[in-house]
């Protein structure tokens, strides 16, 4: 064939939309000039990566590779044994491949869905690599050279980011021609914020410089910290920070309590401490109160201080001496007794302080820190009480400390056993209070971000401001925060994040109907509204009125972080009708597909073959459904059908009523799987990027008391080896119960029977479970137990080890 007839069959099929079969089935098709193009690309790709290369072509990009690399050819004829075959204009793609760094040369220009592949792409959720000749910039005849669109240099962020990518680095390789590493859940560019600390740090005494160290730790990465000094108070006498924090796990005392310390805290726009007291006989009570009133949360050292200063107060908590969390279980070794005084206010470095402190078995101390440093190490302790500023009163920090960490007082000038187990059990209480601190932080400067200009839902004409709605909220103010959250909403109807909070404060206080009222009148203004509609949807169902809810559960498919996972077929979506041949896809999780798998031997009735096309982890578990099961993978060839639906769906097509819910369908555990070395089975964490995982899962403080249970084992696959559920199924069959979060391990293990006893957040509760219920409907051996409050994980979990025994 000639160069314009091969041209003009060229035009022809770019004109029909189709993938040119014809071309790039001729290796001579494979132009050598593309060499350089994947020399360059290697350069964007790490040593040892997994590389998946979409559009392989010659394969000349396995030539370049960085040492270590793994590669993974895919195109749309087999270039070698290894090469994954698919029609990406068919539909076809390697979504389950597993790859660190997606590659896409000179892919994009043939392509008839740029959009839906570049989707599939981010699925994977790798770094991707790619090229694209852009549209007005170079050929001006682009169906000559087969491409089918023409995308221009204005158009590509926003098609990038549409689906989910961020652009990291990218040279280009023509004037016209980009080549771009683009990035996955890249987070979002963070302003800075202004954090003052206002502290006793210039003493330079053992504890406090640990302090500097632990709030470093707890605050965000875009903290911009000020460190000033209480004694004498040296903050600036203008202005305000985003954040001011009182405190860094150190002491107040009378001298420190000034009216300018507390006129610095007021003027602030979020305020939070982090002390104890010392000295109590002669604090100025009325100053401290004025203080804690001021603060938006006051973390209190020791129980001792909530109790004396916090009188109930709603934003006063307990943190415990955060100073713990520096010095690691250790076990002493020398027996040549330790005496510490004030030689610990030197400038020896804190790592040798902590290293030779713990090396001893036996410790007397003058100081507070070294000795709950000596704690963690040693046989034997002792104290002697301070009496730094006069010669009557003690500091009272020692008593303080014992009771958090003993729960009793210890005499002074004696030495006494350490119980270790008490340490540890104290160590854990305040890491997951660290845990609520540095949410906390988060929480104050989101509200920062809120106040930014350019936020239109916080500033209002009438002056009410989100922060403040959202401070009177925090601090359990709920009919303030209502009135303030329902006035900014008048004068911005559509202020999503305010009317999502206003929900969540109706509904933690039972007021369902009102938050189902705030629902449907947004609603009335924005009726097309996908992400409203599933709301709704879901307040409906976990309602339990499921007639009226499935029909708007509908939406799911239409919400942003749904919408691309949900195929794009040519085959009718079914309408619950009989057909010869029902394809049923898995659109959403594990769990959700484990839960809904019941319906699928009902659809025998319906549909002469039925197959159900499912995550791959698991093809194995649902294989004794009375259907065709296909788990979802880069080869699957689906026979053709006559109509399709997604899982979903199906408690809609059957008319769902709480009276009428399937039971589970039939988990089979194969014999010689491998068994577990314990009783109780515990699953403390969901899959990350779910949207909800902040708060169903466990800190992993908690995790770690729950695993401490005796005969408890984890579920998780990376410490079970388990390949896919139908292993983990295989093992939860040689346990007597299983304790999980919300996640689909819950849903396999309450599917086999197994009692199952499931973790509930305070937040964003799935509406599955139902309101005000303590057992499932949908699963007869699960019983739920919800957490208290937000936040609340370590009540929750100190009852179930109380009950199993932990």
């Amino acid at each position: 064939m000639d160069l314009e007839s091969e041209l003009d069959r060229r035009r022809a099929t770019v004109a029909r939309q189709e993938t040119d079969r014809i071309r790039w089935s001729d290796p001579s098709a494979l132009e050598t000039s593309w060499t350089a193009r994947a020399e360059i690309a290697a350069g964007f790709i790490p040593r040892g990566a997994r590389v998946l290369d979409l559009g392989c072509g010659a394969m000349a990009l396995e030539r370049f590779l960085p040492e270590g690399c793994v590669y993974i050819p895919c195109d749309l004829v087999a270039r070698d044994d290894r090469t994954i075959v698919c029609d990406f204009n068919g539909g076809e793609f390697p979504d389950d491949v597993a790859c660190d760094v997606v590659v896409a040369l000179g892919v994009l220009e043939y392509l008839t869905d740029v959009p839906g592949f570049l989707k599939r792409m981010r699925a994977l959720d790798a770094p991707t690599v790619l090229t694209y000749n852009l549209g007005g910039e170079g050929p001006a005849d682009r169906a000559a050279l087969g491409w089918i669109n023409a995308y221009r240099r204005p158009d590509l962020p926003g098609l990038l980011t549409g689906a989910g990518f961020t652009r990291a680095v990218g040279r280009p390789l023509s004037p016209s021609e980009l080549m771009m590493r683009l990035e996955p859940d890249a987070p979002p560019r963070v302003a800075e914020r202004e954090v003052w600390v206002l502290s006793a740090s210039n003493h330079g005494n053992f504890g406090d410089r640990l302090g500097v160290h632990l709030l470093s730790q707890v605050l965000p990465p875009h903290a911009v910290v000020r460190h000033f000094m209480l004694d004498p108070l040296d903050a600036p006498p203008e202005g305000a920070p985003d954040l001011l924090i009182v405190g860094i796990g150190n002491s107040l005392y009378g001298e420190l309590l000034s009216d300018e310390l507390i006129a610095l805290v007021e003027r602030a726009p979020a305020a939070i401490g982090i002390f104890g007291t010392q000295y109590r006989e002669t604090l100025p009570t009325g100053q401290l109160h004025r203080l804690v009133d001021a603060l938006d949360v006051w973390f209190a050292r020791y129980e001792e201080d909530v109790l004396l200063y916090g009188q109930g107060r709603p934003n006063v908590r307990h943190l415990g001496d955060w100073l713990i969390d520096a010095f690691p279980m250790a076990q002493a070794t020398s027996d040549v007794p330790l005496t510490i005084g004030k030689e610990v206010l030197g400038n020896e470095p804190l790592d040798r302080t902590i290293e030779r402190i713990q090396r001893h078995v036996e410790v007397t101390s003058s100081r507070l820190h070294p000795l709950l440093c000596a704690l963690t190490s040693a046989q034997r302790v002792a104290y002697a009480e301070q009496r730094e500023f006069d010669s009557i009163n003690i500091s009272g920090k020692f008593r303080s400390m014992l009771m958090d960490v003993f729960g009793r007082d210890m005499p002074a000038d004696q030495l006494w056993s350490v119980d270790r187990s008490a340490v540890i059990a104290y160590k854990t209480r305040v890491r997951a209070n660290i845990d609520a601190l540095r949410r906390q932080i988060v929480t104050l400067l989101d509200r920062a971000d809120a106040r930014a200009p350019g936020a239109p839902a916080i500033q209002t004409k009438d002056k009410v401001r989100f922060e403040d709605a959202a401070r009177l909220h925090a601090a359990g103010e709920l009919g303030g925060a209502e009135t303030a959250y329902r006035a900014i909403l008048d004068q911005d109807p559509d202020a999503d994040v305010v009317r999502n909070n206003l929900f969540l404060l109706l509904e933690s206080v039972g007021r369902y109907a009102d938050g189902e009222a705030l629902l449907r009148e947004a609603l009335k203004r924005r009726p097309d509204d996908p992400s409203l509609t599933f709301r709704l949807a879901s307040a409906i169902l976990a309602d339990g009125r499921f007639a009226e809810g499935w029909p708007l559960y509908e939406s799911r498919l239409n919400v942003p972080s749904v919408a691309p996972h949900v195929p794009r077929l040519t085959i009718p979506v079914w309408a619950g009708q009989p057909v010869d041949r029902l394809l049923v896809w898995s659109e959403q999780g594990f769990g959700d597909a484990i839960q809904f798998a019941r319906y699928a031997n009902l659809l025998k009735a319906r549909a002469g073959e039925v197959t159900l096309l499912c995550q791959a982890p698991l093809a194995r578990l649902l294989q004794p459904l009375e259907v065709k099961v296909v788990g979802l993978s880069a080869e699957v060839k689906l026979p053709a059908q006559d109509a399709w639906t997604p899982l979903g769906s199906l408690p809609l097509h059957f008319q769902t009523t709480l009276e009428t819910i399937p039971p589970p369908f039939p988990v089979r555990a194969l014999a010689g799987g491998r068994k577990l070395d314990g009783r109780i089975g515990v699953a403390t964490r969901g899959r990350p990027s779910h949207a909800n995982d902040a708060h169903r899962s466990l800190p992993d403080a908690e995790s770690a008391r729950l695993l401490s249970m005796p005969g408890a084992v984890s579920l998780h696959p990376e410490d079970t080896g388990a390949r896919d559920f139908q292993d983990t199924a295989d093992m939860i069959a040689g346990l007597d119960q299983v304790i999980s979060v919300d996640t689909s391990v819950a849903h396999l293990a309450a599917s086999m029977g197994k009692p199952t006893t499931v973790l509930l957040p305070a937040l964003n509760r799935d509406w599955r479970w139902l309101r005000g219920r303590l057992d499932s409907p949908w699963y007869p051996a699960m019983r739920l137990r919800h957490q208290p409050r937000l936040d609340g994980w370590a009540d929750l979990v100190s009852a179930l080890l109380e009950e199993f025994g932990g």
